[in-house]
């Protein structure tokens, strides 16, 4: 069965709605304190807010939790599947936990800025009773596992995290928070301004505008990117004891940061990344091959045009310059001499702390690793104080190597 992309955003509206109204009361409550009552130290204020907040999750965390099961059985409805009624489970959260972030947010109180803890503690309110909702979706798939329904994480805008879109990857496949990642790596999902949708359904259950085997292999793109840097910086952690953590946590920590490095119209809609350039921008012919390829991978891109006696970088990446490098050597014998590539480090070092090495031309030439091993060895040795960071670019990939 198909669901609209309209029946999600309408979903997703009225649940926002009942948060909004969580976060405007909440933030009466503590003006109410403040200017009624008299509350001026900030430990009062701070205390009366963690009163307020549990009061305001109490009442709109039950509508949330209430809203989401009756959609629950509408949509159960649809997918012809005969179970009990949803149920709607009310606020469930760490008390200690909720205590804990209003003290935090208390410093802007010893601050003297106000409106910034009213409007964090609000924010708190919204994004708890927004989770009730996707609480309630999640728990009564679980009590209907045996019936055949899943739920899936749904990317609701353009502004989910790289983590959210590697859980989003896996589609109508969970049945318990756990499954879905919900604590990995210590990371507590859902977060603050989580915008995914717990959605339930069958395995054989498409959303209009949901793609989880493109987000899979946005995944995948990045995780391929990220993944020999990282096996590196893990082992040497682990060599002289810095961490305790599997290859498998620094993976999915890597991935997930590699993730948000990309445009958000090429990870949500498979769009390739922008290429823009400068006024007066002339990017010679291999060059602009390049950015289709870092385009392609879901790279923003902009040339920066050449001033004549300045330091200027070829291209801006996330707002950061980069320098193009291409590697040659002997085209007619298909070799490269020893300071082919080290030439070419030397000459962006010039330019740019940060350097793109297409290593196309000289994968050509049926050389094996040496050409790669050769870069990234200089990256790492010779040229280590030059450079910050490399994008190694290859016929099936691109490779990112960092300090």
């Amino acid at each position: 069965m198909k669901i609209s992309s309209q029946t999600l955003s309408n979903y997703g509206y009225a649940v926002d709605t009942i948060a909004a109204k969580a976060k405007d009361y909440v933030i009466s409550i503590i003006r109410y304190g403040i200017e009624v009552e008299g509350l001026s130290s900030v430990s009062a204020i701070r205390d009366y807010a963690i009163l307020g907040l549990e009061q305001t999750l109490g009442v709109f965390g039950d509508q949330a939790a209430a809203y989401s099961a009756n959609v629950y059985d509408a949509l159960m409805s649809e997918y012809a599947l005969d179970l009990e009624p949803g149920k709607s489970y009310g606020m469930d959260y760490n008390k200690e936990q909720l205590t804990s972030s209003v003290r935090y947010h208390a410093k802007k109180l010893v601050n003297g800025d106000l409106n910034g803890f009213l409007q964090n503690v609000g924010q708190k309110a919204f994004d708890l009773t927004r989770n009730t909702a996707n609480q309630t979706m999640i728990k009564n798939a679980k009590r209907d596992y045996k019936k055949g329904v899943r739920w899936a994480r749904v990317p609701s805008g353009l502004e989910t995290c790289g983590f959210c879109v590697m859980l989003a990857s896996r589609g109508f496949v969970y049945h318990t928070k756990e499954s879905a990642g919900y604590n990995v790596l210590g990371l507590n999902r859902f977060h603050s301004f989580c915008d995914c949708r717990v959605f339930p359904g069958t395995e054989d259950t498409e959303i209009e505008g949901y793609d989880p085997e493109h987000l899979y292999d946005v995944y995948l793109n990045a995780r391929k990117t990220i993944y020999n840097d990282t096996r590196r910086k893990w082992e040497s952690a682990i060599s002289s004891n810095q961490t305790i953590d599997s290859f498998s946590q620094w993976l999915t920590k890597a991935t997930v940061k590699e993730i948000e490095t990309r445009s958000l119209q090429w990870v949500y809609k498979n769009e390739p990344g922008k290429i823009t350039k400068d006024k007066g921008a002339n990017p010679l012919t291999k060059e602009r091959k390049i950015a289709n390829t870092l385009s392609k991978n879901g790279f923003d891109v902009h040339f920066k045009k050449t001033i004549v006696d300045k330091k200027t970088a070829d291209l801006l990446i996330n707002s950061n310059t980069w320098e193009i490098k291409q590697p040659v050597g002997d085209r007619k014998n298909k070799t490269i001499g020893k300071n082919t590539i080290d030439h070419q480090f030397e000459e962006a070092s010039k330019q740019s702390r940060r350097l793109v090495l297409d290593m196309t031309v000289v994968n050509s030439y049926n050389l094996g690793e040496s050409p790669k091993n050769q870069a990234v060895a200089l990256f790492f040795g010779k040229w280590s104080k030059a450079f910050d960071e490399m994008l190694l670019i290859s016929e099936s990939s691109i490779e990112r190597y960092k300090k």
